[in-house]
């Protein structure tokens, strides 16, 4: 039996446009957890503490 397969995402994206949700679409066989979209553009010392 094949192992699955996660994808943890952790995003700048936001939630109000499709981005986020068109990311999952890619990837049927995959398990697809949503840490957050929500990070604020490019900032990469928050991303550090998450």
């Amino acid at each position: 039996m094949k192992k699955p397969t996660f994808i943890i995402l952790l995003t700048d994206y936001g939630t109000r446009d499709h981005y986020a949700g068109t990311l999952k679409e890619g990837h049927p066989q995959s398990r697809i957890i949503d840490l957050t979209h929500d990070i604020e553009p490019q900032n990469t010392f928050t991303v550090s503490i998450v």
